[in-house]
């Protein structure tokens, strides 16, 4: 079994982009973006470039330092430790950004990835195809249950065998909810449905 999370909002409590627009003071350029991206009124990957065009411009090194202050959903950053065997992170945020972050989790992290010119960001270079990553585990004969919140995640979902809807920050989505085996509304919610994964036992 492998048990795929998505980050933002997910496993931390919060947006990273906007988490780190804040500490720089780029709150007004970032957030409604960010929720009409989560929320499918905008194309993600053309918001993600945009945002990562306005963020880009900052040191790298202080951006991975202030997304290892994201809050985190505690006992599920717990339960990704104890299973790091198991688990991994597969977000379409940069791995420039989220490498520091990763190393305090402890799991296998799949990001997108982007070309630096000294400390700053050039340009994309790979946006992460979430999909790829259930299915290229499902290659290994694994049974690939899914933990996901945004729009953007709704192609790796149906393609998992196991499909759970994280509407912990955000408000349900619906085409995630049509497509999830579960939608949970905790975090006490979500760590009990993976336990109960875990233990063989059927969700309803």
């Amino acid at each position: 079994m492998k048990i795929l999370f998505d980050l933002d909002s997910t496993v931390t409590a919060c947006e990273t982009l906007p988490y780190i627009a804040s500490h720089f003071g780029l709150s007004e350029d970032i957030e409604a973006t960010t929720l009409n991206a989560v929320r499918g009124k905008l194309d993600f990957e053309e918001s993600f470039r945009q945002r990562v065009a306005i963020l880009g411009k900052l040191d790298v090194g202080e951006v991975a330092d202030v997304v290892t202050t994201v809050p985190l959903h505690d006992s599920l950053a717990d339960f990704i430790k104890t299973h790091a065997d198991i688990c991994a992170i597969a977000t379409s945020n940069l791995d420039c950004w989220c490498a520091k972050l990763a190393g305090k989790l402890g799991c296998r992290f799949h990001s997108s990835k982007a070309i630096l010119s000294g400390n700053r960001i050039t340009e994309i270079s790979e946006i992460l195809d979430k999909k790829e990553i259930v299915c290229r585990y499902q290659d290994q004969e694994e049974y690939v249950a899914f933990c996901g919140d945004g729009h953007n995640d709704l192609k790796a979902m149906q393609a998992s065998d196991y499909a759970i809807e994280v509407a912990i920050t955000h408000s349900p989505i619906r085409a995630l909810t049509d497509c999830a085996r579960l939608t949970v509304h905790s975090e006490k919610e979500l760590t009990d449905a993976l336990n109960s994964l875990l233990a063989g036992k059927v969700i309803i």
